[in-house]
């Protein structure tokens, strides 16, 4: 068709039919008639649209030339420092220019087939161009006419052009090739002919405009070419090009063809907003300097064995000069993937200025945080872009593919990490390229970057790899390193080495100093917080020596060890269904074999479009400066990507009907999938597998020996590393690639889903015709806040086909399961859990604008959160196989909502026939109905899917003992890793756990268990502990037969709050009371539990001193426990009877429902800053699930209830108040200009990470700024979550120095029940020592610090000045007055944790 529009004229061809219809009416043919465009307008239109043509094939062109002109840039070789004693200092005789091999191609002389297009022929003009100065003086690259050549291959992508009007051009020059040595076409021309530019595009112009003209015999184009511009609107034609969107570099998720997605990804020009700003020339010394060298580059073949394929990197220019390239337009490629703003450079007299264009609607994933200086994350995600490609690259083996781009992005902008290097720099050491090893090492310098000690470790690496070392050289090294005040010894303990790299090292340092004795590892044995010096002296008294050592021979758990890194190394733990054998009877044999013949077929199309789009890329990563996507398909082998692919598709394939995920989740597991296999696999690479094992086999004979009194876990894993030298330092951190990566190769896998794999639609029709249609497709579909999202949904006879598929196994990763062995001790923020290595010790999203508060903070500062952290990932579990079993038979006969085993969806009776003869409001009332129950299965099948993972893990796991690894979120709470299964769970998961290692119970252990017992049933809140148990006493004979007979005897236990625990601990005592002997000589390994009486509160009346406060929540020692939330509803409930003497109706109405179950969620959620919204909400709830209360007043009853219990709470807890509004206020006015953050009083610095994006930065960067609604309303609890997360890690680390085990969920603290009384003592304790520090005086002058320090930050100046900085001061420094409890009453109180 564009053939055809480019070719025709207005008068043989009528582009819009006027004729009339017989069938039209009057007034149709009116309108018809009043919408005709004239002839004029016609051919307007058609000129138009010639005219963008050109412009976009114009600016194609010149985006081709550009790039190929940056690829064969030609730079300068100036050694320093170290290598200046090698003789390369002399710049004049020592320039080094590669591939002075390029092809010269006319204009008028190209041979155009059919398979070039138009944008290339324009690019021949473009580049006689660009070959030229704007003054008019001799490129540096062109010596005379003749030798002007620039090298234009094939491009992948395409666009139409009319190749008839090519091939009519052809006879206007007479071409000539001429061979080179370089086996390249060189042709000239020797008859110079005009070609117009009616010719080239014909138009319907009577004058016809000559655009290239015969001057001799040179080719004259200076000014026809500004001419030519002009008439495309486009200003400045050598340095101002504006690129347009290409339309092959803008393909949706909607496109129909899957070939043309590969195009859309053959650039991932993910870099091009990070580095668009071009290095100025600081000083004119500078500006001289480059003239001076800018003409005189010398032109010489590169050495053959720097190549790598075509591949090739340009060597780095002199260190005194701006790093630009002259030749070439200072223009990214254009990016079609990520679509951040283009740079365009103008320059005058090397001075440049910088433009930009419009961004796309696609948001930058490259984040900045508005007008914040210190926490501004540009630089963050700058290196963390560029490490990814670094490393990917380097892992590949196209190292110079990554050189060429860092060396690129050198001329752009300053490249910030030295990180980078060093990778670089150890991966050319393996290959012994010692000279681009110097070159990046010069370039280094002139990024005016100081070396580390790793850089030159990596350097010393490739001379102790060479056959014949340079001693000269390692001598200069290692005389740098003197100089740089670096010390050579700290090169095991500080450096970070691979498979044999230390070997090498060594081997290069002794050619110089044949004694060389690196320094030992310095442990720090010592805490220096005032909270923990007790624990720097050896407690003589304790329990145990060794609590955490298990009765496993070392033999035995290295055994487990290799186990665990075989399920880490295959990326995936196998788990057996517990259902899979009852639902595996309902597929058909028929069914079953056409599932199983769609996925091998599917498998095939996958490999073969795989292989297919990688070649595509692997083209265009030849000959793009950029980074590209090609390194990170390239990482494994193609089956892998395929089967990531699969596992997305199961994971697909049984999800509920209702429920589809959007796109974007999809893109972002799939890439997330990739980049936790290639941790794993970087890990392999590096040899850190056998260096884990090492230090774990040292590890586990310090772990095993109970005689050995333990310290903690940190320092016992340091010890181990310590062993050897090569294991000093493992770098075992988390390589996380920016998400925009990892959407972008998940896009890539997503298209092949969307694109490739197909499926017979007729596949349930007999005897008809195959027809082949997308197996999944797309649905844009609103969200619940009105916003459009993009979601999967699978074709209905794929559905069809999967809809019995429930898999025999079930595959997951294995950081979601628990482990065979103890968890790897976290000595730092990025090392711990795993073997092969996890996630970050903070667990977080990639939170907009939060930068890592760890990351400037050495591991000494907050020591002791790693210990308390290490001590819960330290205890030992084992399964509860009686309690599993019951729980697995409830499940298999359809649940049972009473005690919270989910129901499969097929249970719910099925949905409401809507019949047409309806009246509309019963079809109303029928599709509301419809969709209630739509929703309720949906729910159900997801629970239901909960229940099945975990009691799968739990079977899996049941004859095992394994540990649950930890982490925290940015306050310091704790978490297990596993998901699924843990003892931070459900009821249901607690009653299947116990303690792998027992204690006998001791003179009051079975006492503490049935105390436990009857805690768990919430029948005694308010008695004393003798009350409950005399009471376990007097229901003796209703626990035995509870645990004889759970199902089918009088089920007491099922009335409990906590029936599954319940359950547990009945059959433990039924143990106990069965048990031969002494009952205090019982081996009992059930963990007994002592929970906060609403701790948040607690938090706040010790912070305040707020004696009614303190009095409500157990800080004040009672015979009998007070219960808060009875408190308040005796409090509620007396409102409410006032209100109903007054006559008001809702609280007539509320008469007997206001329960201790209805208000107290919202009671304990008010300390952590629950709003009214959501009070309202919770109590909505539970008002809905009273049978008896009107349905139609639950809402109104809920907003009066809100309200009430608000004010009610204000009343019993004055102080409480105060505090929160000081911390309210204070987090509103200092959000307005920054995030809030503060340090725990274990040195644990947190930092909320609530923003919200304000716009664009200059750079084209998003940006940022804090969130001060969020920050204003999550600063309150967030920091109360800080004091209990404080006060449970004091807690931890007292215990294990008393020798006991200790395990905690929140503010739930679990030990063996003959240690209860040695855990109370220590909660308490620990508490009012961590309340006698002055908290809130610390925070305020935190807080004063932090504005300060804002106020003479000078990129805060304009916002500081909207900010009333004294009545700030003024706020923070008046802190709230406390009252007059004693803290040291919390020390007698019994009921403080019960």
């Amino acid at each position: 068709m564009l053939d055809n529009l480019l070719g025709c004229t207005g008068s043989t061809v009528q582009l819009y039919s006027t004729s009339t219809k017989p069938y039209m009416t009057k007034s149709l043919l009116k309108w018809k008639k009043r919408k005709r465009k004239s002839k004029a307008q016609q051919q307007k239109e058609m000129d138009n649209l010639q005219h963008d043509l050109v412009k976009m094939l114009t600016k194609r062109a010149i985006q081709v030339v550009r790039n190929k002109s940056l690829l064969n840039a030609q730079r300068e070789v100036v050694s320093c420092h170290a290598f200046d004693h090698q003789g390369l200092h002399d710049y004049q005789n020592r320039h080094s220019l590669v591939d002075g091999s390029l092809t010269s191609i006319d204009l008028t002389e190209q041979p155009w087939n059919g398979e070039e297009h138009r944008s290339y022929y324009v690019a021949q003009a473009v580049e006689a161009k660009l070959s030229l100065d704007c003054s008019g003086k001799t490129n540096p690259f062109q010596a005379t006419p003749q030798a002007r050549y620039f090298a234009v291959e094939p491009h992948t992508t395409h666009i139409n052009a009319d190749e008839d009007r090519f091939e009519s051009l052809k006879g206007k020059g007479n071409f000539t090739s001429l061979k080179r040595k370089s086996s390249q076409e060189q042709l000239y021309l020797t008859n110079y002919k005009p070609i117009t530019y009616s010719e080239l595009f014909p138009t319907r112009s009577s004058n016809p405009i000559s655009y290239f003209h015969e001057t001799g015999n040179n080719l004259v184009f200076h000014s026809a070419f500004k001419s030519f511009c002009s008439e495309l609107a486009v200003t400045n034609p050598v340095q101002d090009w504006d690129f347009e969107t290409h339309s092959e570099g803008n393909l949706n998720e909607h496109s129909q063809s899957s070939a043309n997605t590969v195009i859309s990804l053959n650039t991932l020009n993910i870099a091009s907003g990070a580095r668009s700003s071009l290095k100025t020339i600081k000083s004119p010394l500078h500006k001289e300097k480059f003239q001076r060298h800018s003409h005189h580059y010398l032109m010489e073949s590169s050495n053959q064995n720097q190549r790598d394929d075509a591949l090739f990197f340009p060597k780095v220019m002199e260190p005194e000069s701006p790093l630009m390239l002259k030749s070439a337009p200072n223009v990214f490629v254009h990016d079609p993937i990520d679509a951040l703003d283009d740079t365009i450079q103008d320059s005058k007299e090397h001075g440049f200025k910088q433009s930009t264009r419009k961004s796309k609607k696609r948001k930058s994933a490259i984040l900045t945080v508005e007008d914040q200086g210190n926490s501004c994350i540009t630089k963050e995600m700058r290196e963390m872009l560029d490490r990814s490609f670094v490393e990917a690259c380097c892992f590949t083996n196209h190292e110079l593919l990554a050189v060429r781009n860092l060396q690129y992005h050198a001329t752009q902008s300053k490249v910030t990490s030295v990180h980078l290097f060093n990778v670089l720099i150890h991966a050319l050491a393996k290959k012994v390229d010692l000279q681009t090893i110097k070159s990046l090492f010069l370039l280094l310098r002139q990024q005016e970057l100081e070396p580390s000690l790793q850089t030159y470790a990596a350097c010393l690496e490739c001379m102790g790899r060479m056959s014949e070392v340079n001693v000269e050289l390692c001598r200069n090294l290692i005389s740098d390193i003197n100089k740089s005040n670096l010390d050579l010894g700290d090169v095991a303990r500080k450096c970070f080495f691979q498979v044999d790299e230390w070997d090498y090292v060594l081997k290069a340092i002794k050619l110089v100093q044949p004694d060389f004795i690196p320094n030992p590892m310095k442990i720090n044995t010592v805490y220096d917080n005032k909270l923990l010096l007790e624990l720097n002296t050896s407690n003589n008294q304790a329990v145990e020596y060794n609590q955490y050592a298990v009765d496993f021979s070392h033999q035995e758990m290295m055994q487990r060890a290799k186990m665990q890194l075989e399920m880490e190394v295959k990326g995936e733990v196998k788990v057996k269904s517990i259902a899979a054998s009852e639902l595996r009877e309902t597929l058909k044999p028929l069914a079953r074999e056409r599932r199983d013949d769609l996925l091998t077929e599917w498998r095939k199309v996958l490999l073969k479009s795989f292989d297919q789009k990688t070649a595509l890329l692997e083209k265009n990563a030849q000959d793009n400066i950029n980074m590209t996507l090609y390194p990170f398909l390239k990482l494994f082998p193609r089956e892998e990507y395929v089967n990531i692919i699969f596992k997305c598709l199961r994971e697909l394939l049984t999800l509920s009907d209702g429920y589809s995920p959007t796109l974007s989740m999809i893109k972002s597991d799939l890439g997330w999938a990739v980049n936790r296999k290639f941790n794993t696999a970087l890990r392999l690479a590096g040899g850190m597998d056998k260096k884990v094992m090492t230090v774990y086999e040292h590890f586990m004979k310090a772990y095993l020996d109970k005689n050995k009194k333990l310290d903690s876990h940190r320092l016992m894993w340091r010890r181990a590393m310590s062993q050897s030298y090569d294991t000093m330092n493992l770098d075992m951190s988390l390589k996380r690639w920016p998400s925009h990566i990892t959407i972008e190769i998940g896009k890539f896998l997503l298209d092949m889903i969307l694109y490739d794999l197909k499926v017979n639609a007729t596949t349930f029709k007999k005897r008809s015709p195959k027809r082949l249609v997308p197996a999944f497709s797309t649905m844009v579909m609103p969200d619940k806040f009105g916003y459009s999202n993009a979601e999967l949904k699978v074709h209905p006879v794929v559905s069809r086909l999967f809809a019995v598929d429930h898999s025999e196994f079930f595959s997951f990763t294995p950081c979601v399961v628990p482990m065979l062995i103890p968890p790897v001790p976290w000595i730092s923020r990025n090392t711990g859990s795993l073997l092969l290595g996890s996630n970050a010790l903070v667990r977080m999203q990639p939170s907009v604008g939060h930068v890592d508060p760890l990351k400037t903070v050495k591991e000494n500062r907050y020591a002791a959160v790693l210990d308390s952290l290490n001590t819960l990932s330290a205890c030992a579990w084992k399964v509860n196989k009686r309690v599993l079993d019951l729980q697995i038979e409830v499940f298999n006969n359809k649940g049972d909502a009473k005690l919270k085993v989910a129901s499969p969806a097929s249970q719910f009776p099925p949905l409401p026939v809507i019949k047409h003869d309806l009246m509309p409001k019963e079809k109303a009332q029928l599709y509301k109905e419809r969709l209630a129950l739509q929703q309720q299965r949906q729910d159900a099948h997801g629970l239901w899917c909960t229940d099945l993972y975990r009691l799968s893990i739990a079977n899996k796991f049941r004859d095992d003992i394994f540990w649950f690894p930890h982490s925290m979120d940015f306050r310091g709470r704790t978490y297990p890793l596993p998901p699924h299964f843990n003892h931070l769970g459900s009821d249901n998961v607690r009653g299947m756990l116990l303690f792998a290692k027992g204690k006998p119970l001791g003179e009051i252990g079975y006492d503490w268990l049935k105390i436990h017992l009857i805690n768990l049933t919430g029948l005694k809140k308010r008695s004393s502990n003798k009350e409950r148990l005399d009471y376990a006493h007097l229901v003796m004979e209703d626990i035995l037969d509870s645990a004889d007979k759970p199902l089918t005897g009088k089920k007491w236990w099922q009335e409990s709050d906590e029936p599954w625990q319940t359950l547990a601990c009945c059959m433990e005592i039924a143990k106990i009371e069965r048990f031969v002997g002494n009952k205090a000589d019982y081996v009992c390994c059930f963990p007994v539990h002592q929970d906060g009486s609403c701790n948040g509160l607690q938090h706040y009346a010790a912070i305040g001193r707020d004696q009614a406060g303190a009095e409500s929540v157990n800080l004040h020692p009672f015979d009998v426990p007070k219960d808060v939330y009875s408190d308040v509803v005796d409090l509620v409930e007396k409102s409410r009877q006032a209100h109903a003497e007054e006559g008001k109706e809702i609280a007539q109405i509320l008469k007997g429902f206001i329960k201790r179950k209805v208000i107290k969620q919202t009671i304990m959620t008010t300390v952590y800053g629950v709003t009214r919204f959501g009070a309202r909400e919770q109590i909505h709830r539970q008002l809905k699930d009273i049978p008896e209360f009107p349905a139609q007043e639950s809402w109104r009853g809920s907003m009066y209830l809100t309200q009430t219990t608000f004010s009610c709470l204000r009343e019993m807890f004055t102080a409480a108040k105060d505090i929160q509004d000081w911390l309210t206020e204070a987090s509103s006015l200092i959000s307005s200009f920054m995030p809030v953050d503060w340090v725990t009083p274990l040195g644990f610095p947190v930092m909320q990470p609530y923003f919200k994006r304000v716009g664009k930065h200059s750079l084209g960067f998003d940006r940022f700024k804090p969130n001060a609604m969020k920050q204003k309303n999550a600063f309150p609890p967030n920091y109360i979550h800080s004091l209990d997360s404080t006060h449970m890690m004091l807690t931890a680390l007292y215990c294990v120095h008393a020798g006991i085990t200790f395990v905690s969920v929140h503010d739930c603290y679990w030990t063996h029940a003959c240690d209860v009384p040695v855990m109370n003592r220590i909660c308490r304790e620990q508490f009012v020592n961590m309340h006698k520090q002055p908290l809130l005086e610390d925070l305020s002058k935190h807080l004063l610090a932090l504005v300060k320090r804002a106020c003479r930050d000078p990129s805060l100046i304009e916002v500081m000045r909207r900010v009333d900085v004294p009545a700030l001061l003024q706020l923070l420094e008046n802190v709230p007055k406390r009252g007059s409890f004693d803290l040291d009453n919390v020390l007698k109180s019994t009921y403080f944790f019960s």
